[in-house]
């Protein structure tokens, strides 16, 4: 059992709320009548799947064999199985990735599904994977990768550092990184607690865990230590804030940042306070709420001097806009933000766009950023489908199918996990 897993019966799951509770229950009793079909899947879950690299094909052949969510991991196992049987490295990893990507809990499932999505992803056909262990402040292990770009660029190699979100691991971060290694960047990949390889668990140390990346990658000489970079996504942008204290850098990228978790931290999903539990070991909403009041990042924000490149999206029900907006207003360097007015959270919707735009703050920060500052407001429909067929259509000038379902998408707790005959 990886260490950092061993608490995970100390405590019970958090209670879900009342909205929450019914919704979960119509969508299990209409999945196991009618079968699972994409108009009955989350837009925003049809998005992640399609960046992580599912296509229609997929899902076509993993959906209809779904009567509930306990069939997930298993279902999904068995299509990596026929993808690796036809020797489709990437698609065996991210079948893999997908069937333990909704199990928050840290059970002997999801751990041997994860495993086996480690083993795929060494197959898949980049850059070659250099392992990172890294100790930390408490001597735990930070679990991370290091490519360095192919082709004419000679090092020192600028670099970015990526953290993703507290439920994503750093192979997640592979659609992100690949257009970033191609361009001549060097990019590190590193896990948080419990969801991934890194061992121990979050506190106010082990936020910092970037910060001893960092060091790493100054004292190798094969990085450009004047090009250094961080790129965070949801929480991990606020840990790679963390990070950044003290650092010179030349820049740092962050797709919806908390700035003070602590303030929205009581209207948050359950499954997302859920996976901060596990993480941290904290038993009770109000000691989550309590250990994100100690995060806050207003003292240190003025002190932040690097160029910074800000996504958000206006709709963003998990982290606030607002807390993106502030971050930009206290910082002390140089800020350029772009709000997707209709996107959510982590701004799925145009990832695209987000890439591009982050590839052209890498080329010149300084020209990217401005002291005086504006919100560029991008009121537009999404440019990243949610399906192959819904970019098709869009493709021939027609509207793509709209679908309004959003609901708690995966199964938080050890307890519920184990009712549904999933920990296996």
């Amino acid at each position: 059992m990886h260490p950092a897993h061993a608490s995970s019966e100390r405590f019970a799951p958090l209670p879900r709320r009342l909205r929450e509770r019914v919704a979960g229950s119509t969508f299990e009793t209409v999945t196991r009548i009618a079968g699972l079909r994409p108009t009955l899947m989350p837009e925003h879950m049809l998005r992640q799947l399609r960046i992580l690299g599912v296509s229609d094909t997929q899902l076509g052949r993993v959906l209809p064999r779904l009567r509930s969510l306990g069939d997930w991991p298993h279902v999904w196992e068995a299509e990596a199985d026929a993808a690796a049987a036809q020797g489709d490295a990437y698609g065996a990893f991210a079948a893999l990735y997908v069937a333990q990507r909704v199990l928050l809990a840290p059970t002997r499932l999801k751990e041997r599904i994860y495993a086996r999505a480690l083993d795929a992803y060494q197959r898949v056909e980049q850059p070659p994977l250099e392992r990172l262990r890294i100790a930390n402040d408490h001597g735990d292990e930070i679990a991370g990768y290091l490519q360095l770009p192919l082709g004419a660029r000679t090092a020192p190699h600028p670099v970015v550092l990526m953290l993703p979100g507290v439920t994503g691991t750093k192979e997640e971060l592979h659609p992100y990184a690949m257009p970033l290694l191609r361009r001549g960047y060097a990019v590190a990949r590193i896990d948080h607690q419990v969801y991934g390889e890194t061992t121990g668990t979050l506190d106010a140390i082990t936020v910092c865990n970037g910060r001893h990346v960092l060091d790493a990658l100054r004292a190798d000489p094969r990085i450009d230590a004047q090009r250094m970079h961080l790129h965070g996504m949801s929480m991990g942008a606020h840990f790679a804030l963390h990070a950044a204290q003290g650092q010179e850098l030349a820049g740092i990228i962050l797709i919806c940042p908390p700035f003070r978790p602590g303030g929205f931290m009581a209207a948050l999903p359950t499954n997302n306070l859920t996976a901060i539990q596990h993480m941290t070991g904290l038993g009770s909403v109000a000691e989550i709420i309590a250990f994100g009041d100690t995060l806050d990042l207003s003292a240190a924000a003025p002190n932040f001097s690097a160029p910074m490149r800000i996504f958000h999206g206006g709709r963003d029900r998990t982290v606030p806009a607002s807390e993106g907006v502030d971050l930009a207003r206290a910082t002390g360097g140089p800020v350029a933000f772009t709000m997707y007015e209709r996107d959510h959270h982590n701004c799925l919707e145009h990832t695209d766009d987000m890439i591009a735009q982050t590839l052209e703050f890498l080329h010149d920060p300084a020209r990217v950023c401005a002291s005086d500052w504006a919100i560029e407001r991008v009121d537009e429909p999404a440019t990243l489908q949610a399906t192959d067929h819904d970019a098709a259509l869009v493709g021939a000038g027609l509207e793509p199918s709209r679908r309004r379902l959003r609901i708690p998408f995966s199964l938080p707790g050890s307890l519920r996990a184990r009712s549904r005959g999933i920990d296996t």
